[in-house]
């Protein structure tokens, strides 16, 4: 099956470069590769090395004047003409073996999309902080609660689980899509969603399980995430409030999109006790101010995501 690679970047060319010879070192070869570039403000001599090497690699490079993750990957998805698509962030570093294992995983007609397992630094330094230095165990089959989308994003561990299986969701860092069932659905990545666009692979996955597609998840399919503090989509420094609101607007627009009443409700209550409240699995700090400021964020993004809903959603391919 012929493979595209998309790689949505945001001001970090020296990452994006390394990531790009790690493409070039692969088993089996991209067919396409397409880089987003957004909002571009590169030196003059990061920006050639840039150029070069998409042009050694046969790459396609798009340069966008605005910087937004949904539109990027839909502008990605847009240019390609591959039966397979992989997204991967500009900030990992892929074995040789990489897109072989994406690939592999199409044989079974089932699979519609593919997670791959995330050695994520950010993720796993965390929870050794949580544990006191111990390694957080392996896991081998997830909880049937990882299943169920009204609580599944608070049992999910695409970090340490070892085994494949089916989920409910791949992360937007390391994922890949049968395109075909992409464009035979019309389904592409909602322009709605704000800010670090958080949930929006999970909104695409939800909408693909609802058109009669699964997501299978393949640890053999990794990468390790360096989580780089520089560019991305991250915002830089400390925290805005716009920041807070958007990271809830994003999970209460996913809800609201393809929960039922009665899940909704579910997935609000494990939101807020997580997120909010700062309990179990999310592990935050629990002085009263910032459960009353969280707990304000949590209320502005439900508000905020029914007035996205109201609006027709966003697609840059539809936009030419």
């Amino acid at each position: 099956m012929r493979t595209a690679v998309i790689i949505p970047t945001y001001r970090r060319p020296e990452c994006l470069l390394q990531t790009l010879e790690d493409l070039r070192a692969q088993s089996q070869a991209a067919d396409e590769i397409v880089v987003v570039d957004q909002d571009a403000r590169h030196a003059a001599e990061e920006a050639e090395r840039v150029r070069e090497l998409c042009t050694e690699l046969g790459a396609t490079l798009l340069e966008p004047s605005w910087s937004q993750l949904p539109r990027a990957r839909n502008l990605g998805l847009a240019a390609i003409t591959a039966g397979l698509v992989v997204f991967i962030d500009d900030d990992v570093r892929l074995p040789s073996d990489f897109l072989a294992a994406h690939r592999a995983c199409y044989d079974d007609p089932q699979v519609q999309a593919v997670a791959g397992r995330v050695f994520d630094r950010q993720k796993s330094d965390h929870a050794r902080r949580l544990s006191g230095g111990a390694q957080s165990p392996a896991i081998d089959l997830l909880p049937p609660e990882a299943l169920d989308p009204a609580i599944g994003w608070f049992h999910l561990d695409l970090v340490h689980t070892r085994l494949a299986q089916w989920v409910l969701t791949a992360r937007g860092c390391n994922m890949s899509f049968r395109a075909s069932f992409l464009r035979q659905h019309d389904l592409g990545f909602d322009e709605r969603f704000k800010g670090t666009a958080v949930r929006e692979e999970s909104d695409i996955c939800l909408r693909l399980q609802a058109a009669g597609g699964r997501v299978w998840y393949q640890p053999a399919a990794h990468l390790e995430h360096l989580n780089s503090p520089a560019g991305g989509c991250r915002p830089a420094g400390r925290e805005r409030w716009a920041d807070k609101v958007a990271f809830y607007h994003n999970h209460h627009l996913m809800a609201l999109k393809s929960l039922d009443a009665t899940q909704r409700r579910r997935f609000g209550r494990a939101l807020f006790r997580c997120h909010a409240l700062g309990l179990p699995p999310c592990n935050k700090a629990r002085r009263l101010d910032l459960i009353a400021g969280r707990t304000a964020a949590f209320l502005a993004g439900a508000l905020d995501a029914r007035r996205s809903l109201a609006r027709l959603p966003e697609r840059t391919d539809r936009a030419g």
